[in-house]
């Protein structure tokens, strides 16, 4: 029940994780739905890389409702509720897999311990990630195909009824991400086991599938181009082309191969990962189904050098299923299973501060000053131009405006120039451009009728412009402040003010 209360309160927590928590999920929908006017990624306007047809089962209804009705949700409310909706829709599928998929009642419970206090699960899996959809996909389908394994080893039939669903769940993990077929690899193989068997189950696997794209395929054509005159989307094709340019993956990042491996599986598991393998690389759970999908998916992620941690969320409670607490128990051919030497406490306290400590970054700090910002200006209908610097991208979806009375700019080191409307408010993104080059913004919205906003990190306000002379002509008087913020991409352990915690909204005067 704890960590069912932890989950809660993460999920109403307002850290921002990754931009694509909001510029993936409810910025285009809001967008589409409630005709909020914002920017759209070009994932979903140049090129469509991106299904439409996930989100609209997981966004559509609610903001549907909320459309029909006309009413009023303040966004952030609006984010709170689908936040809460995945943390329960996470928690329900991966307790229900557990029973299902697990032998016995000790292997249950360790499973959901770990799984449990995993800061992944308390904070990452409530986030409006593709990647907590893809999470209890997987597991689905796993659970099935495990179902498969069984059939052919009983020599039985899966009911037509549950091959049909597996093929609905990898046609919605595939056109949810592309990268979901790297978690069925290797444990597809006792689905061709089964089909061998079983040689008319392929038509219904075939023929469910084919169905099942075509139908999303239509959704996607309707919902960018609105008929059929300009041809069919097939996103999950257009964003494998997109990914398979080095040259295009080179603007997200670009990793060494060995960063899943040796980077994103130990900050995934922590303490958790000695568990996974002994010194030999051995685990007795390897001809798991848990197992193999674990190894099939670093394996064909790893082939990407566009890696990030979460790309490796759906791990984390396939990893718990195959932690093996053998290694610790004094007898091991014992029935008991509950480990007992000191070593298995020591690794357990581990897990637990190493998670506690992560669920407090991720969950609370991480950029968590961005989304109250936003909801401080649009409860107090502020008008201007905001400069957000040194934050991620703010989710303009939040400011919920109906009347497309905003431009929205966008300003790096290399390319510094802008161009401003004269009747409408400004939302301008720069990024982490230079401090001189930042003052050479502020100087010409300076001459502009409307009020300056400076949205920024206490820590970079302080240390990188009230410490210069460059703003001597210029004075700001910050009009608000919230605590929990933390800029993990401009600290200087070298500066003890760049650690302070803390945003502000500070105004031009």
């Amino acid at each position: 029940m704890a960590s069912i209360a932890a989950r809660f309160w993460f999920a109403t927590t307002a850290s921002y994780i990754h931009p694509d928590e909001h510029f993936q999920s409810l910025q285009p929908m809001t967008s589409a739905l409630l005709q909020y006017s914002c920017p759209l990624p070009w994932e979903f306007d140049t090129i469509p890389s991106r299904s439409l047809a996930p989100l609209y089962l997981v966004y559509g209804p609610i903001l549907s409702i909320i459309n029909w009705f006309g009413y009023q949700v303040p966004p952030l409310t609006l984010w709170y509720i689908f936040r809460l909706i995945l943390f329960i829709f996470n928690w329900l599928i991966t307790d229900y897999v557990l029973y299902k998929l697990l032998p016995t009642k000790p292997e249950r419970i360790k499973a959901v311990f770990f799984i449990s206090t995993s800061y992944i699960t308390l904070v990452h899996q409530s986030h409006l990630f593709s990647n907590s959809l893809e999470t209890p996909l997987v597991l689905l389908s796993l659970l099935i195909i495990n179902d498969m394994r069984g059939c052919v080893e009983s020599n039985t039939k899966v009911s037509a009824s549950k091959l049909i669903t597996l093929s609905f769940i990898v046609v919605l993990g595939i056109f949810n991400r592309i990268t979901f077929v790297a978690f069925l690899a290797l444990p597809c193989w006792f689905v061709a086991c089964y089909i061998w068997k079983n040689p008319l189950s392929v038509l219904v696997l075939s023929t469910s599938f084919m169905l099942f794209v075509f139908g999303f395929i239509v959704v996607d054509t309707l919902g960018y181009h609105g008929n059929f005159n300009h041809g069919w989307v097939i996103a999950p094709w257009n964003n494998l082309k997109y990914n398979s340019s080095v040259e295009n993956l080179s603007t997200h990042g670009l990793h060494p191969l060995y960063t899943h491996i040796l980077v994103n599986l130990p900050q995934l598991l922590g303490p958790g990962l000695v568990l996974l393998f002994t010194w030999k690389l051995s685990n007795k759970y390897w001809r798991t189904i848990p197992f193999l999908s674990i190894i099939s998916s670093l394996v064909i992620l790893s082939t990407i050098p566009h890696q990030e941690l979460r790309f490796l969320m759906p791990v984390l409670p396939l990893a718990a299923c195959c932690f093996d607490l053998a290694k610790f128990e004094k007898n091991p051919n014992s029935k008991n299973q509950q480990p007992s030497s000191w070593m298995a406490t020591l690794t357990i306290n581990s897990w637990l501060v190493f998670n506690f400590i992560m669920s407090l970054l991720m969950g609370v700090f991480h950029q968590g000053g961005v989304v109250p910002a936003l909801d401080h200006i649009f409860q107090e209908n502020i008008h201007g131009t905001q400069i957000w610097w040194r934050t991620y991208s703010p989710p303009t979806w939040m400011l919920a405006d109906t009347n497309n009375s905003t431009q929205f700019v966008t300003i790096n080191d290399e390319n510094p120039t802008f161009q401003l409307s004269e009747n409408q408010n400004i939302v301008m993104d720069t990024m982490g451009i230079e401090k001189d080059l930042l003052h050479n913004v502020i100087q010409q919205l300076g001459t502009k009728n409307l009020p300056v906003y400076l949205i920024t990190p206490t820590a970079s306000f302080n240390t990188e412009l009230n410490n210069t002379i460059m703003f001597e002509d210029q004075s700001f008087e910050e009009v608000w402040h919230y605590r929990y913020h933390i800029d993990m991409d401009h600290l200087d352990f070298g500066n003890i003010e760049s650690l302070k915690p803390g945003i502000s909204i500070y105004k031009l005067i």
